[in-house]
């Protein structure tokens, strides 16, 4: 269906559910998939599980660390070559109401979700901005289009997500740089 031959793409929140799943697809269509995922074991179970022309590696990622995303980000382009596609999959909630709520837990949603975004992003954009190509993804969450119960800090991390996206692609556009967000529904992962 698709064809990804030659394509370097770093998928986070690649060790289980929506990021594995993107992980698995990417090389079956050719595409070399570096699997980050703060689980690094989780990481190496899908990169290992990964069939099809293309090919996978598994590196232990926490995107809430900005020196790590830049660092993996690097490696991955002195690895490869170039860096054609960042999909910013990594994401983390639980539901209650949020009254029951608390500091602790709503920079944690935050710091996973929102700037778990932005820093894969910023270290992927300084690659793509000098090579005039680069494709990025972000997930988001239906929960940011509609809001949803005993969710309200990770939907609106969600919306934060969607935001920064039209942001970036209205920045870099000229630049051969293309960015979308995806906000998928409630999915069966192990994060359900």
């Amino acid at each position: 269906m698709f064809e990804f031959d030659d394509q370097v793409v770093l998928v986070t929140g690649g060790g289980s559910g929506i990021g594995a799943a993107t992980c698995h697809g990417l090389v079956e269509c050719g595409a070399r998939v570096f699997v980050t995922d703060v689980n690094g074991d989780a990481a190496k179970k899908v990169a290992s599980e990964c069939t099809g022309p293309g090919s996978a590696e598994a590196v232990t990622l926490d995107v809430t660390d900005f020196d790590r995303c830049n660092q993996v980000i690097d490696d991955a382009v002195a690895s490869a070559g170039k860096l054609d596609a960042i999909i910013t999959v990594a994401g983390w909630s639980e539901t209650h109401p949020l009254l029951t709520e608390g500091p602790d837990y709503w920079h944690k949603v935050v710091d996973v979700n929102y700037f778990g975004t932005i820093y894969p992003c910023h270290a992927a954009l300084r690659h793509m901005t000098e090579a005039g190509y680069g494709r990025i993804v972000t997930v988001s969450s239906d929960a940011a289009r509609v809001g949803t119960f005993g969710e309200g800090v990770y939907a609106g991390a969600k919306a934060g997500v969607i935001a920064l996206t039209k942001s970036i692609a209205r920045e870099v556009g000229r630049k051969g740089i293309v960015a979308n967000t995806v906000c998928p529904g409630v999915t069966n992962t192990p994060l359900m």
